[in-house]
């Protein structure tokens, strides 16, 4: 008889049992919902940073373009002072 007693499942046991299956899905859809946001602030992460990074690139291309253009100047200064001074020489 008491061996009956100790497999029968009592209302208890049974409400405690739907309870913790209910807690146990409430946390699964709150971390479910946890997860969708994280992954929503990461996307918009994402995207600022490729925003930066075109910025970043422009700016890059920027200073390429003006050092080319430095260069360019420098090298015909020194090919006037050159030529200059070649011509000095040669009076």
């Amino acid at each position: 008889m008491n061996q009956d007693n100790n497999n029968d499942i009592t209302q208890k046991d049974l409400l405690k049992l739907l309870f913790d299956q209910a807690q146990h899905n409430a946390t699964r859809e709150e971390l479910m919902a946890l997860e969708n946001r994280t992954s929503q602030r990461f996307d918009k992460i994402d995207e600022r940073f490729e925003k930066v990074d075109e910025r970043f690139e422009k700016l890059e291309a920027k200073f390429d373009k003006k050092f080319d253009r430095m260069n360019w100047l420098l090298v015909t200064t020194l090919v006037g002072v050159i030529a200059s001074l070649a011509i000095q020489v040669l009076k």
